[in-house]
C-alpha cells in the first residue's frame, strides 16, 4: 500500500460524501496502492451509513475526543507509507493523488509536504481573507517543473492538505489531543524541532469551502486564539510565536492594498473589516484562554 489518505469527520455527512466522490474518481487510477481512512468522531448525524456507499473505506468510529485522536487512530492503522491529511470539507483537485505520489517518489528526503489551499470562489469574502493566511504560491510560480518544492515555514502548516511519511511519525511525533485548535500548527512546531524541514507544493492542490457567515467565522478564529495560548503555554520560552504591533499594522495594510489592486475599494474595505475581526476573536480567543488557566490555578 502506498498511499493513506486520513480524513476525520464529525456531523458533516453531506460534505464528507462531495470529498469521497472526488477521491474515489481518481482512486480507480490506483487501485491496490491507495486506501482511504475515515475516523468518525462521535457523529450523531448517521454518518456511518456512508460504508454502504463506499464499501471500500476503512471506517472507524471513536467517541468525540476530537481531530488529533481522529488522526492519531487513523495513523495506527494506516498500512500505506504516505499518509495524506485532508478535512472533510476539501475538494481534491483533479490530479491530486497522482501529485501527491509524484512529489514523494521525486523527493525520498521529503518527509513533510504541505500542499497548497484554494479558495472555493472569488465572492466568499471569508474565503479570500484566509488566503492572506495561507500559502498559496501559484504553480506559474513554481518554475514550471512538476517536482518543484520549496521550503514551507511552519507559520503556514494546515492539516487540510499535508502528506507525510509515514515513518516521521515513529520520531515520537504526534497530533497532541490536548490541544483542541491549530493541532497542525503545533504538530508543525514538533516537525521543527525535530530539525526535519517541512516543504511545500504548489501542485498539490485543494479547494477548501470556508465559513460562510460571521458567526461561524468569529468562532472559529476565537477558537485559534485559545490553541494559540495552549501551545504558548506547552512549548514555553522555546517558541516565539509574537508579533509587534508594527508586523500586524504591516499585515492590515497589506491585506487593503492587495485586495484593492485585485478586487476594487470596496471589497477591499470588506476584507480589511473581516481581518480586523479575525485578529480581534484571536485576541479574545487566546485571552479567554488565559483566564481559564489562571482560574484553574486558583481552584
Amino acid at each position: 500500500m502506498k498511499l493513506s489518505i486520513i480524513i476525520p469527520t464529525y456531523n458533516r455527512k453531506d460534505r464528507l460524501r462531495r470529498c469521497l466522490d472526488l477521491i474515489f474518481a481518481q482512486q480507480a487510477a490506483h487501485p491496490h496502492s491507495v486506501e482511504v481512512i475515515i475516523v468518525d468522531d462521535g457523529s450523531t448525524d448517521k454518518t456511518e451509513e456512508i460504508k454502504r456507499e463506499f464499501p471500500s473505506i476503512v471506517y472507524i468510529k471513536q467517541k468525540h475526543k476530537g481531530r488529533s485522536a481522529a488522526r492519531n487512530l487513523a495513523i495506527g492503522q494506516a498500512r500505506g507509507g504516505i499518509l495524506a491529511f485532508i478535512d472533510d470539507d476539501c475538494m481534491i483537485m483533479p490530479d491530486w493523488i497522482e501529485s501527491v505520489i509524484r512529489c514523494h517518489d521525486e523527493h525520498q528526503d521529503a518527509f513533510v509536504i504541505q500542499g497548497a489551499v484554494l479558495p472555493q470562489d472569488n465572492k466568499n469574502l471569508f474565503s479570500l481573507n484566509e488566503q492572506y493566511t495561507v500559502l498559496n504560491t501559484d504553480t506559474n510560480d513554481a518554475t514550471g517543473k512538476p517536482d518543484y518544492l520549496s521550503l514551507c515555514p511552519v507559520e503556514h502548516i494546515r492539516s487540510n492538505n499535508l502528506s507525510v511519511k509515514k515513518s516521521l511519525f515513529n520520531k515520537k511525533i504526534r497530533f497532541d489531543e490536548n490541544i483542541i485548535w491549530w493541532q497542525d500548527r503545533e504538530l508543525g512546531y514538533q516537525i521543527q524541532k525535530a530539525q526535519i524541514p517541512i516543504f511545500y507544493s504548489p501542485w498539490i492542490k485543494i479547494i477548501h469551502t470556508h465559513r460562510e457567515a460571521i458567526c461561524p467565522f468569529v468562532r472559529q478564529h476565537f477558537g485559534r486564539g485559545r490553541g494559540y495560548y495552549t501551545i504558548k503555554r506547552k512549548w514555553g520560552k522555546e517558541l516565539d510565536m509574537s508579533k509587534g504591533i508594527d508586523k500586524r499594522l504591516h499585515f492590515l495594510l497589506f491585506v487593503f492594498y492587495d485586495s484593492k489592486k485585485k478586487y476594487g475599494i470596496f471589497k477591499a474595505l470588506a476584507l480589511l473589516s473581516i481581518t480586523f475581526i479575525r485578529r480581534t476573536s484571536f485576541f479574545l480567543g487566546s485571552k479567554y484562554e488565559m483566564f481559564l488557566g489562571l482560574v484553574k490555578i486558583n481552584e
